[in-house]
């Protein structure tokens, strides 16, 4: 196998990327015959790019000096369509070429997918048919509808769809993937998913971090289009789907799309940016860049008639955290001391993975009366061993040919549809500046409700 990454001498190669293929090499998930090419456009040599990766990784790595022999670095000016002759011959001299799956990553700003996969193609390294050679795409696929369609085309007119993976790591997270089983494997859950029993649904993904250095790429696409366009509606439409009556990629995707086409988000759409944005590097002092988004969103199914879904994601929070949050109705018996609280599943995605089910039962002592009580399950907890880092699970499927955890063109042409139309009204709503997460939240219970957050 020749994995090549283009882009790699960014934070998502040493933090993610060969994290996963060194699990993934421990486990002995990769072909014994492997090699990792990692491109950039800093003067670097292998020994200079491997040193200054092991600095950015934390934990244990024991056969460090193993895994890095079957590493190289190779210095290209990717965004230059001429460079790719050599980069041509360098590849057909490599052992792993003549057998084997090549596999190329995405790794950098949209901006370069198309000047990327169109040399890969005119090389002849990407090659209509030959399921061996594939090529990944980090997220976002394109900057908008316009751009993703333009990318999209110049794709399939010379490869297969199964050839493209268009990968969002959320979906390789254990608790996404344990939606649909949440769901479909437990009638007392399915029988009630829908909008006769369920008021509203609320998906949160907090970070804590600020930009970074990722100033230049984030201010081109700030949250709506880095989170909620991707992570987001892709939770909603796990959450949202009818049943697929089999597992298969393509019955699930169908599903997902139909949630993703009947995506209705409701006025006012609440956009935030944090106190400091504007002195982050790479970032011009008038950008009105949104860090933070919390939008109301209608699913126009007869499954989720009028029930809203919360999405609410941000930057500069107090705590990093994901999770789905289903709020039930009120129960339909009254009774003397007030209404009991409603029943909650919490599907909690990070930093826990678990599953947390609210319910009421009588309190202790002489009085009857209702208290809120908890089933807690924590998923890390009852594992064996570590849970697999989102990247490991995606890599491997890459490897095997699965492309049940990554998103179909028609689930990314829909999803952009929606924010395309939101950007359009974007300069009609006010954006929030906040200091921290008390603040914006503050705004959004201000529209809201305390309900919501």
């Amino acid at each position: 196998m020749l994995f090549t990454i283009f882009g790699a001498t960014g934070d998502l190669t040493a933090k993610k990327l060969v994290p996963a293929l060194y699990a993934l090499y421990m486990d002995e998930q990769l072909p014994k015959r492997f090699a990792v090419v990692c491109i950039g456009r800093r003067a670097y040599n292998d020994g200079v790019f491997l040193e200054e990766v092991r600095e950015k990784l934390s934990g244990v790595y024991d056969k460090w000096e193993d895994f890095k022999t079957h590493i190289s670095y190779y210095q290209m000016d990717f965004s230059n369509p001429e460079a790719y002759g050599d980069f041509e011959a360098f590849v057909r001299a490599q052992p792993q070429n003549e057998s084997g799956d090549k596999i190329y990553y995405l790794a950098t700003a949209p901006r370069f997918f198309p000047i990327i996969a169109k040399a890969l193609i005119e090389h002849r390294l990407l090659t209509r048919g030959d399921m061996r050679e594939k090529i990944v795409f980090e997220k976002p696929f394109g900057e908008d509808l316009e751009s993703a369609v333009s990318y999209n085309r110049l794709l399939l007119e010379s490869i297969e769809e199964s050839q493209v993976y268009r990968i969002d790591h959320y979906l390789g997270k254990e608790m996404l993937q344990n939606i649909m089983m949440i769901r479909f494997t437990n009638k007392i859950f399915e029988s009630i998913w829908n909008h006769e029993n369920i008021e509203h649904v609320k998906i949160v993904a907090y970070e804590s971090e600020t930009v970074k250095q990722r100033g230049g790429y984030y201010d081109s696409a700030g949250a709506l289009k880095d989170m909620m366009q991707n992570h987001l509606f892709q939770t909603l439409a796990l959450v949202a789907m009818d049943p697929p009556y089999g597992l298969s990629d393509e019955l699930i995707k169908n599903q997902k799309v139909k949630v993703l086409e009947h995506l209705r988000v409701e006025s006012p759409i609440i956009f935030g940016q944090y106190d400091g944005y504007l002195d982050e590097k790479g970032i011009p002092p008038t950008s009105k860049t949104e860090t933070f988004v919390a939008m109301k969103a209608f699913v126009d199914r007869p499954r989720w008639l009028g029930t809203p879904f919360y999405l609410v994601t941000g930057k500069k929070m107090d705590e990093k955290r994901a999770e789905i949050v289903i709020t039930f109705k009120d129960s339909n018996c009254l009774f003397e001391k007030g209404q009991p609280d409603k029943n909650k599943l919490t599907i909690e995605i990070f930093p826990r993975e678990g599953i947390i089910l609210q319910f009421n039962g009588k309190a202790p002592g002489l009085v009857s009366y209702a208290m809120p009580m908890k089933m807690d399950y924590c998923h890390m907890c009852n594992v064996m061993g570590n849970s697999p880092e989102a990247y490991e699970k995606l890599i491997l499927d890459v490897i095997h040919d699965d492309a049940s955890l990554f998103t179909r063109w028609d689930e990314i042409e829909n999803a952009w549809r929606v924010i395309d139309r939101i950007s359009k009204g974007k300069q009609n709503e006010p954006l929030h500046i906040y200091k921290n997460q008390s603040e914006i939240e503050a705004v959004v219970r201000d529209y809201w409700g305390d309900k919501i957050i």
